[in-house]
């Protein structure tokens, strides 16, 4: 059972929480009847809620290139000052059909995805390599086809 709530459900939902990060934008409205986004985001890390830095800003990564080969493909990420930070400040996750990519470099959080891949990827076989000024991501096709084109979330 969850500690804070005691409920089955609720337990459920913790220990979910407690594997993945779940962004909460929930506030009571003054009436007390509806709630309403508030425009504040809260990481919840098992019941403890912490403020995101206020202080951070976040980019979204448009520098990039890409090339494709009979068994992978390589994207080029341009991200200022990444080859001097610590490995712990960068994120990639590999989905079967996107990844994504998260870094913080001093106050900055550069992130990029790609949201639909044209084929499958074999996640367990993917990998990335920081350089000076460049994150590259490897990605092993899980076929052996052309790609042409990769398509980028905006947002």
């Amino acid at each position: 059972e969850c500690a804070l709530t005691h409920t089955p459900f609720l337990s459920a939902f913790c220990i979910l929480c407690s594997i993945f990060r779940v962004v909460v934008t929930l506030a009571k409205s003054p009436h007390g009847k509806r709630w309403e986004a508030c425009g504040r985001e809260k990481a919840f890390a098992g019941v403890k809620f912490d403020d995101k830095k206020s202080t951070e800003t976040v980019v979204t990564i448009d520098k990039y290139s890409w090339s494709d080969g009979d068994q992978h493909v390589t994207v080029y990420l341009t991200i200022p000052g990444v080859h001097g930070v610590d490995q712990d400040c960068i994120k990639v996750r590999f989905r079967e059909l996107s990844f994504d990519v998260s870094c913080v470099v001093g106050e900055t959080r550069y992130s990029f995805a790609v949201t639909e891949l044209p084929m499958e990827i074999e996640v367990n076989k993917c990998s990335y390599k920081v350089k000076e000024n460049e994150v590259r991501v490897r990605l092993k096709k899980w076929a052996k086809c052309t790609w042409f084109k990769l398509q980028v979330h905006r947002g």
